[in-house]
């Protein structure tokens, strides 16, 4: 049996002002799809997917050093998309540091992960705040998407990284920190 895991941090949607319902209205006049709810906006640092069970204690004490709450200014600006402009699937807000603590935190949380088997990330660490996954889009889009472009949302000063279960349902996902 195995639970569906992520390494991560939930984002208070407060610091964000109205800033998020204006760019949702904007968005929602060019796009078709499932907007992150504000009580499930979070970042992830590692995905680690279907882990079994009786490990999850292991890998909670593994991780433990690294699951706990950082002082570290987390600037909100920016909005983009995944995989690129020209076949928009994922809109986000790109989220920047004034050091390298996320990316040090990942390469650590990644290093810890292979060590129980978990394949070990490919692609580049860019971190971001997932907003809609998008089914189609109208040439409108692109518009809003460069209206945003260099918009600034907020700054988040602290922040607590978890260990947090997934479980998909038809209402979209339900986590639960472990």
């Amino acid at each position: 049996m195995n639970k569906r895991l992520f390494v991560g941090v939930f984002i208070d949607n407060s610091i964000f002002d109205n800033k998020l319902n204006q760019l949702k209205q904007d968005f929602d006049k060019a796009t078709i799809g499932k907007w992150v709810e504000d009580y499930n906006l979070h970042f992830t640092l590692k995905f680690i997917g279907d882990f079994p069970i009786p490990k999850i204690s292991e890998l909670r004490t593994a991780l433990s050093e690294h699951l706990t709450d950082y002082q570290e200014s987390l600037v909100f600006s920016g909005v983009s998309v995944l995989p690129n402009r020209k076949v928009p699937r994922v809109l986000y807000i790109d989220i920047q540091t004034e050091t390298n603590l996320l990316l040090e935190k990942f390469i650590i949380i990644d290093d810890i992960c292979s060590e129980f088997g978990i394949k070990k990330e490919t692609r580049e660490f860019k971190p971001h705040l997932t907003l809609l996954r998008m089914k189609s889009v109208a040439n409108s889009f692109y518009r809003y998407l460069d209206k945003y472009s260099n918009e600034y949302f907020g700054t988040l000063t602290n922040f607590r990284v978890e260990l947090i279960e997934s479980i998909l349902t038809p209402y979209g996902p339900k986590y639960t920190i472990i």
